[in-house]
């Protein structure tokens, strides 16, 4: 009932879990570089658009909606 994101390894069959992103709204896209997933986030509303990075499960805002209009 909550989305969660997995990464599988095709090769290996390895599959990694992330930490739990409460609010997430679409389905993550990789970045060009595989490195890192987009997603966004709802909170409080407002939907803003984040990184995750791959290595570290880091998470940064890149859009914030206050500022968008």
């Amino acid at each position: 009932g909550k989305p969660r994101v997995y990464l599988l390894n095709l090769v290996t069959g390895n599959l990694r879990s992330f930490p739990q992103l409460p609010g997430m709204t679409f389905a993550p896209r990789f970045s060009p570089d595989g490195k890192k997933i987009i997603l966004s986030i709802t909170d409080n509303g407002n939907t803003d658009i984040y990184t995750l990075n791959l290595e570290n499960n880091s998470k940064k805002r890149l859009a914030n909606y206050k500022y968008l209009f």
